[in-house]
């Protein structure tokens, strides 16, 4: 089956602790600042996991990036975005015309997540749901109570190899069997983007965000870790860097799951310190 990209035209209501999104015809004609209603702040130090699978050629998809940034806007420091190029409107990386921004393991990832039209979003690992749907999932996320602790650190970098190391401190408030996900990330890359302004053009001078460039674990999901109960668990993690990444941009995030029953426990989101560097 052909994978498509819908068009839609969201509208946002949200009331007290509800939200409610209706999705209608046509492509961005609500002003922004029209799409979401203030809502009382949500209590909690849960961090909520939000994978955009998005491509650069999708006419949608950047409404779903400016969705993104209204809820970071509103939930400062509980949302970590990471957009996942993948599908037939993403430009492979490998492109050797233009920048892309689609990694090897883009459409595996899709595939993972049942993902057929873009943009789609993945909640803590709950969807896909269409970007209509992503602030009254964000807020339900945030509601749950987080289970464990996460502390990103200890970067080391070579310049001359290019290899980043890191550690990442778990606590938790359960025992498990779980899986750690370590993901790579980079910032202010400027490539195409098609329909930014609703006009159906392309914007060479997009600035692309949160873009998913790597992971440091045996699989993008994870490696499997044993937790109990109030005693810290550490991971070593090291991954080579692309020379065509700038690693003034780079981040990492990290994320537990409860691998019995797939339920997140909580997220964590670091950027490279280079003036504080650990040993």
């Amino acid at each position: 089956m052909m994978k498509t990209c819908i068009s839609t035209k969201t509208s946002w209501l949200a009331v007290a602790i509800a939200a409610t999104a209706v999705v209608l015809s046509g492509c961005g004609e609500i002003d922004n600042d029209e799409r979401f209603i203030e809502l009382p702040p949500v209590e909690g130090d849960r961090v909520v996991l939000l994978e955009d699978y998005t491509g650069q050629s999708c006419p949608n998809c950047p409404e779903g990036h400016r969705i993104v940034s209204r809820l970071e806007e509103q939930y400062p420091g509980r949302i970590v975005a990471v957009s996942i190029h993948a599908g037939e409107f993403a430009i492979p990386a490998s492109n050797p015309t233009y920048v892309g921004l689609k990694p090897d393991f883009g459409d595996a990832m899709c595939g993972d997540r049942g993902v057929s039209v873009y943009p789609s979003g993945v909640i803590d690992g709950v969807g896909p749901r269409l970007h209509a749907d992503w602030a009254a999932a964000v807020r339900e996320a945030l509601q749950k109570p987080s289970l464990c602790e996460i502390s990103i650190g200890g970067f080391m970098y070579d310049e001359t190899t290019r290899l980043l190391r890191g550690r990442v401190d778990i606590l938790p408030g359960k025992s498990a069997d779980a899986a750690i996900g370590i993901w790579i990330l980079e910032d202010g890359i400027v490539a195409r983007q098609y329909n930014v302004n609703g006009d159906h053009t392309w914007d060479r001078n997009y600035v692309h965000d949160h873009v998913m460039r790597g992971f440091a674990t045996t699989s993008v999901w994870g490696d499997a870790v044993a937790l109990v109960r109030d005693e810290k668990t550490s991971r070593d993690f090291s991954v080579a860097l692309d020379p065509s990444w700038n690693v003034e941009n780079i981040s990492v995030v990290a994320f537990v799951t409860d691998r019995a029953s797939g339920e997140y426990l909580q997220t964590a989101h670091a950027y490279i310190d280079m003036s504080t560097e650990q040993n």
